[in-house]
């Protein structure tokens, strides 16, 4: 796991793989990419596999902040900078990892060869629905 410093904090991400077309992991609420580890040891020989901690999970440094997804779309643009990779990057997004590509996407469409999209929608929960997630993430972690 590789620490990488994105303007004021640091983003984890798990690197394998050194040829192929870069395929871009991103993690569901309230994993981490840890969630990947069986889709990260299929592509391993075949793609350079990037699976990412978002700001506040797994290994990427926390603080006690809102963060939009926008402004995490952002910080994998930002990671892809940091990272030295120009070309555009094939994106998996699990649940919450959904909503923040549909923000790459309409920010950053460039960086894109194509998105793989699982179990998500178009935009993000409600304030509602978001707290019910928490609830319930907080329940299953205890």
């Amino acid at each position: 796991m590789r620490q990488v410093q994105i303007g004021a904090r640091r983003l984890a991400v798990h690197q394998v793989g050194d040829r192929g077309p870069i395929l871009l992991m991103v993690h569901g609420f309230p994993l981490d990419h840890s969630m990947w580890q069986f889709q990260i040891a299929e592509f391993a020989d075949r793609c350079r596999v990037l699976a990412v901690d978002l700001r506040g999970f797994g290994a990427s440094e926390s603080r006690d902040e809102t963060v939009s997804m926008e402004q995490y779309a952002d910080d994998l643009a930002a990671l892809l900078d940091e990272l030295g990779i120009a070309e555009p990057v094939n994106y998996l997004g699990l649940s919450m990892g959904g909503y923040v590509a549909w923000q790459f996407w309409k920010r950053h469409r460039q960086r894109l060869e194509r998105l793989i999209l699982c179990d998500t929608r178009a935009r993000a929960d409600n304030d509602e629905v978001a707290r019910g997630r928490r609830r319930m993430a907080y329940d299953v972690l205890a």
